[in-house]
């Protein structure tokens, strides 16, 4: 596994696709703020606001206030592991970082239950 500038490249996987415009950062990259001649333009306060989130079937979904921390991390596509207490005790991991690097105890230092944490010299920034 080799991993850079602190995101994982796991074996399989495209380093990094060619540049797209509609995988644009820039708001104007991407043609949001496109428009044909003779139309006004729209303030950002005019988009009609949504209550939900998009799902990928374009339904709206639940709102961020009724998401759980947990519920929110499991649908990160990046591995997530949350520790506390000042030994570092595994609280959580996603479903990303077991599949990356297999799954860990609830409630273990993170020095025993997370070798790889070592190995990519994480550790000591704890």
């Amino acid at each position: 596994m080799n991993f850079t500038r602190w995101s994982a490249r796991l074996p399989g996987t495209q380093r990094r696709a060619a540049a797209r415009d509609d995988r644009s950062s820039v708001p104007a990259a991407r043609a949001e703020y496109a428009r044909t001649e003779g139309t006004p333009a729209q303030p950002d306060d005019a988009a009609p606001a949504t209550s939900g989130t998009a799902t990928a079937e374009g339904l709206p979904g639940p709102a961020l206030d009724d998401l759980s921390a947990r519920e929110i991390l499991g649908r990160l596509p990046a591995p997530v592991a949350l520790l506390h207490g000042p030994d570092h005790r595994v609280a959580y991991v996603n479903d990303a970082y077991e599949a990356a690097f297999g799954p860990r105890p609830s409630g273990v230092p993170a020095a025993e239950a997370m070798p790889e944490l070592d190995r990519l010299s994480v550790l000591p920034l704890l």
